[in-house]
């Protein structure tokens, strides 16, 4: 395995300086190359959120050699608690920086996101809106500000339509909302977007908290095991819970195998939030709109000025010019 995945939800600040040394002790017998860690931020003061980040930065072997891995951050974190210059910190390890939108209006977002520009920092909105249409409502608030914007994993796409695809597609002036780009990334370049929730992900994607719980998945739903309980990274594969979340998976991707049409799409969604059967699946509604998109796109590579699309779906396609699908005649 090249890389794991480590969520760390952080909501009190006392509760985590109890057991940060433990969380950091277990992180690096994590033995494989790449960590990524994504320090998830509740509520927590500016002031806290860095002397946090250079706990991370001062004992976890960032800047040694002989460790042979590479330690990556993405920061999630409340836009009335953000400090670039904090962030600015992790210059080099930092994969991006997560503001979690809750109505701030768009001067303090702006503001923000050009202060992140200046020093170099990635930084998108992710959104907790639960429906297509609240995402679309921020989506056309903020997208002139050429800021990436991500919406859950779980959203409902009810009165998902092609116009509304297409409304993103030929927005030239807007900016990447996921649920789109991950779409057209999916069909012209084969890869599943952002999320892990098209991937077999579980042996790869943990949370601990700040009691020390650590659960399966990067949503707080299957516990494992608290990190005193253990003392390397390896023990998580071997626990009982582990091994039922996984049996639990294989169940149910066999059965998404071998009854649902769109299962080279979606590979049987998350085995850990999965529907009763195919015909309550919402993925349906999206998947189902994906020949449809995939008739659209041809048209718009074949025949249209890029300059007149959402860059977002520009840089997809320009991206996609090498990709085998295109060149094959799979596409």
């Amino acid at each position: 395995m090249k890389k794991i995945n480590i969520k760390i939800i952080i909501t009190d600040y006392k509760k985590f300086i109890n057991v940060a040394q433990i969380i950091a002790a277990f992180i690096n017998t994590i033995d494989v190359f790449h960590i990524e860690i994504n320090l998830v931020f509740v509520g927590i003061k500016a002031n806290q959120i860095r002397k946090i980040i250079d706990f991370f930065g001062n004992h976890i072997a960032l800047n040694d050699v002989t460790s042979n891995k590479i330690i990556t951050y993405i920061i999630t974190v409340e836009p009335k608690n953000i400090n670039i210059n904090t962030l600015a910190r992790l210059r080099g390890k930092l994969l991006k920086a997560e503001l979690v939108y809750d109505g701030e209006p768009v001067e303090t977002i702006e503001r923000i996101y050009k202060e992140s520009i200046k020093k170099n920092i990635p930084c998108m909105l992710v959104l907790k809106e639960e429906d297509f249409r609240s995402v679309m409502e921020v989506y056309n608030v903020f997208s002139k500000l050429g800021m990436p914007i991500i919406a859950k994993s779980d959203i409902i796409f009810d009165d998902l339509s092609i116009d509304d695809f297409m409304h993103w597609a030929y927005d030239k002036n807007g900016s990447r909302l996921s649920l789109f780009s991950d779409i057209a990334t999916q069909i012209l370049l084969n890869y599943k977007g952002t999320y892990c929730r098209f991937k077999s992900c579980l042996s790869k994607y943990f949370t601990i908290d700040d009691t020390g719980n650590i659960y399966s998945c990067i949503n707080k739903d299957n516990y494992l095991c608290n990190i005193s309980n253990i003392q390397n990274f390896r023990e998580l594969y071997n626990c009982d819970n582990f091994i039922g979340v996984l049996k639990q998976a294989i169940t149910t991707r066999n059965d998404c195998k071998d009854s649902c049409v769109y299962y080279d799409v979606c590979q049987g969604g998350c085995p850990l939030n999965s529907p009763d059967n195919i015909h309550s699946c919402k993925d349906r509604v999206l998947f189902e709109l994906y020949g449809l998109i995939t008739d659209k796109l041809k048209e718009i590579i074949e025949k249209e000025d890029y300059k007149n699309l959402n860059p977002a779906l520009r840089s997809v396609i320009l991206s996609s010019v090498a990709s085998n699908k295109l060149f094959e005649g799979r596409f």
